[in-house]
């Protein structure tokens, strides 16, 4: 129901597409990241956007705590709604940059994102505040070839998993 009547500029769905299908696909999607997400770890939803997948993931697991980063205020503001909603204690929203990740001055076990950009481009982002031997959990469509090239050191591809949704792609922070 927050997803329907969430501002236009929220949600990531079209709204012509069947809402029951939309939340089936994006819960559904949440759901393969389960494996990678240990208790007491903390996790990046790293351009959280509507919630996915770090609210539903939240949910699963709410001995894991999670960051909800997002840098347009309009999406930070709607997922503080719906934390507030869902008593999530396990989660803390944050409106920044992904390019200022390091001015959080915290330190992550798994960041996960999903359309947001380019492999390249995440792990750029990412590798400054994800641990040694941590990883960071991909969802991508079909076509990847070009960006899994531009895993380099300190992250290696550790897995490739086809999905009926594209890939999620695992990368290990060496």
């Amino acid at each position: 129901m927050m997803l329907e009547n969430a501002p236009k500029r929220v949600v990531l769905m079209s709204p012509k597409e069947d809402t029951n299908l939309l939340y089936y696909k994006h819960i559904e999607e949440a759901k393969l990241y389960l494996p990678y997400i240990k208790c007491n770890d903390i996790v990046l939803d790293l351009g959280s956007g509507a919630g996915f997948p770090g609210i539903p993931l939240a949910i699963f697991k709410p001995c894991v705590k999670f960051y909800l980063l997002d840098k347009r205020e309009i999406h930070t503001n709607f997922l503080s709604e719906v934390k507030l909603a869902l008593g999530l204690q396990n989660v803390e929203v944050v409106n920044l940059d992904a390019s200022m990740l390091s001015k959080l001055g915290i330190s992550f076990d798994v960041v996960v994102a999903r359309a947001v950009n380019r492999i390249g481009t995440i792990l750029l982002w990412a590798k400054d505040v994800v641990r040694q031997d941590g990883i960071v959990l991909l969802g991508k469509k079909k076509d990847i070839e070009k960006e899994l090239r531009e895993i380099s050191p300190p992250f290696a591809l550790e897995a490739l998993k086809p999905t009926s949704f594209g890939y999620i792609v695992i990368v290990k922070k060496l």
